[in-house]
């Protein structure tokens, strides 16, 4: 069903709701509901946002996560070959992005492999396993496509694209066997030469054992589905298995397009907008390219709020060691306020930077060790061209009024 709500008569929300379980041979998925057109205008260009709702049986955590700050973990994929080239990692955009929320202690991006390593499949399992706080927001940077693979273990191209073939191919050229349903991949990097194609079913079990609140995909074709035995066959449709919100395109989307899109809209969450509003944003910033603004798609789950208002935001004030008073900070020494600043959560400290203008590229970012924060907040402050002991001083005597 297609649903339309009014709120305060002058924002509508367009939701499109399906059954997984009913809605099997329909093409109503397909059906790109963001340009629905009156003859003169699209209903986008009103104050107008849109969503679809898609119920499994299994449902996925309940209710707002309390957070302080969003923790985003990045996947930037560089695995490409002759058709499909290699991309720029999005994080270039998304770190300005968040850079407001950041500094204000609201966001952080999470570091989980180390250069000239590789995102691999293997590492990012070996992070997500290892980690005890979950990442809030995966984001899935990279290539896409929507094929029939060969299932035969034994098929002589089994390690090669050469096993994926169009829609209406029915048997594998190589070794004859009946290919498998339609289905949505990402491409992977490996450590060796070549992609790593991982089905949107196994990267949904992957992510879904960390449970974020919300996975973005900038690939290529991520949320699109197809008749088959269910439509919901896409990667999008397959992680709402496991999580509460995705964000994908079922069409093709240029690299210009996705950067853009991608900045704005964490600038819109990082100011704590809701989804559905992050995505309008982001996709107005699109709107003088290649006429792309529609592409991105939000996905939710019923249980969700419609909105996409997916987190509670824990209110935090800056707090000393109770044997510190706000009279005695000019009195401290070198140590003492090493100290304060080690037992200080993230949310705080960058609280404190964002006063003292600290450059951001001398900072370990917020998923490091506190101790090594304040020891690199310390260096910086008695280097030239450093605030000094006393500045610091009293911007924590400022935060505590």
């Amino acid at each position: 069903k297609l649903k339309i709500k009014a709120m305060l008569f002058i924002k509508f929300s367009c939701v499109a709701a399906y059954d997984a379980n009913v809605i099997e041979s329909s093409l109503l998925p397909l059906y790109p509901w963001q340009l629905v057109h009156d003859g003169q205008e699209f209903l986008a260009d009103y104050p107008v946002t849109f969503s679809y709702l898609i119920a499994h049986q299994n449902p996925p955590p309940q209710g707002k996560r309390k957070v302080k700050q969003i923790k985003v973990l990045v996947i930037p994929s560089t695995a490409s070959d002759e058709q499909y080239q290699s991309i720029e990692s999005k994080e270039s955009a998304i770190a300005p992005g968040l850079n407001k929320a950041s500094q204000e202690g609201h966001a952080c991006l999470l570091s989980w492999y180390q250069e000239p390593e590789k995102p691999t499949i293997g590492r990012l399992r070996a992070y997500l396993t290892e980690r005890d706080e979950p990442p809030d927001i995966i984001h899935f940077d990279g290539h896409g496509f929507f094929k029939r693979k060969c299932p035969n273990p034994e098929c002589p191209k089994r390690d090669t694209d050469r096993v994926f073939y169009s829609l209406n191919t029915q048997k594998c050229q190589f070794c004859g066997s009946v290919l498998e349903e339609p289905q949505g991949f990402l491409f992977f990097d490996r450590d060796s030469p070549g992609i790593d194609y991982r089905s949107g079913a196994e990267f949904a079990r992957l992510v879904g054992q960390s449970k974020p609140m919300l996975v973005v995909i900038t690939a290529c074709k991520s949320a699109l589905a197809y008749k088959s035995d269910s439509v919901f066959n896409g990667v999008a449709q397959k992680l709402l298995r496991q999580v509460p919100a995705v964000v994908a395109t079922p069409f093709s989307i240029s690299e210009e397009s996705a950067t853009n899109f991608v900045e704005q809209f964490y600038r819109a969450l990082g100011a704590k907008k809701s989804l559905l509003e992050a995505v309008k944003l982001a996709g107005d910033a699109m709107r003088h390219h290649k006429y792309e603004w529609y592409r991105p798609v939000i996905f939710l789950r019923p249980d969700t709020d419609e909105d996409g208002n997916l987190f509670e935001w824990e209110v935090t004030s800056v707090e000393l060691p109770p044997e510190v008073t706000p009279k005695d900070l000019s009195q401290i020494n070198k140590n003492e306020l090493l100290d304060i600043l080690k037992r200080m959560i993230p949310p705080q400290f960058n609280q404190l930077l964002f006063k003292l203008d600290v450059p951001q590229y001398l900072m370990p970012s917020s998923d490091n060790p506190q101790t090594e924060r304040a020891i690199a907040l310390l260096s910086w402050a008695e280097a030239p061209g450093g605030c000094g002991l006393q500045k610091i001083k009293q911007a924590l005597d400022e935060l505590l009024k």
